[in-house]
């Protein structure tokens, strides 16, 4: 036979007093309050990482992530604060609907772990891959995706994008979604009937791809030769569309 207590000391007054010391602050609102702040911080700093971390292309996971986490942390500032317990938006949201209070209660709590938890995994699953797509025509791809040198490559794609965003003259969005920006067009020093040239960034949000070019118009704005420059970050050596004198 074992004893667990042969001498009967945790059946002292001192025990009953800290056990029921202990009980009382983990009962009290105030103590569900700040246990609920802490989580609505982690919940609103997972939601940043998902929308930074995909470069926005889960910007609507990790907002809605963060916007349930601020919504967890201000019911618990609440309940820290008048020592009463409170509901957060959500659950009174489900509650509209017909659902008891402890379940609406029970289901977002699981909102909160399932986004804390669950939000990085879907980030990786949203970010897109990537990749240089099938180019058709005579184009000769430089080296640079092997190595430390994939790392500049992706610099260099965020860079240009970077700038081309702060220096367009004009932005023009197509109808799938990707979006051109054109920096300011050089006249042309020849009387001839290139007017002049200007760069070109088009950017894929879907696809994470960059395309740059040169683009050369006439007179009349009309676009008559073009000349690409770099896909997704790396340089390209090509031709000009069409050819040039000097190509021919």
């Amino acid at each position: 036979m074992i004893y667990v207590d042969p001498y009967g000391l945790w059946a002292t007054e001192a025990y009953y007093s800290v056990r029921d010391g202990f009980s009382s602050v983990v009962r009290s609102p105030r103590f569900h309050g700040a246990c609920q702040m802490a989580a609505g911080v982690g919940e609103v700093t997972v939601g940043h990482g998902i929308s930074v971390g995909s470069y926005g292309s889960a910007s609507p996971i990790g907002l809605a992530v963060a916007a349930h986490g601020a919504d967890q942390f201000c019911v618990g500032f609440r309940k820290f604060v008048n020592g009463r317990d409170s509901d957060t938006a959500t659950s009174q949201i489900m509650q509209t609907t017909g659902m008891s209070k402890n379940t609406a209660n029970t289901t977002d709590n699981f909102i909160s772990i399932l986004g804390t938890a669950g939000g990085p995994a879907a980030m990786g699953l949203s970010i897109p891959k990537l990749g240089l797509p099938p180019i058709a025509g005579n184009v000769a791809l430089s080296r640079g995706a092997e190595g430390h040198n994939a790392r500049a490559a992706l610099n260099c794609k965020l860079s240009q994008l970077e700038s081309f965003q702060q220096n367009a003259v004009r932005i023009k969005t197509l109808p799938d979604g990707r979006i051109r920006y054109y920096t300011e067009v050089i006249p042309s020093k020849n009387m001839d009937p290139t007017y002049g040239a200007c760069r070109v960034l088009e950017w894929n949000p879907l696809k994470g791809c960059t395309r740059a070019w040169h683009e050369c118009c006439d007179h009349f704005g009309n676009v008559n030769r073009v000349h690409p420059k770099s896909i997704s970050g790396q340089y390209v050596k090509s031709q000009h569309y069409p050819l040039t004198a000097k190509e021919l």
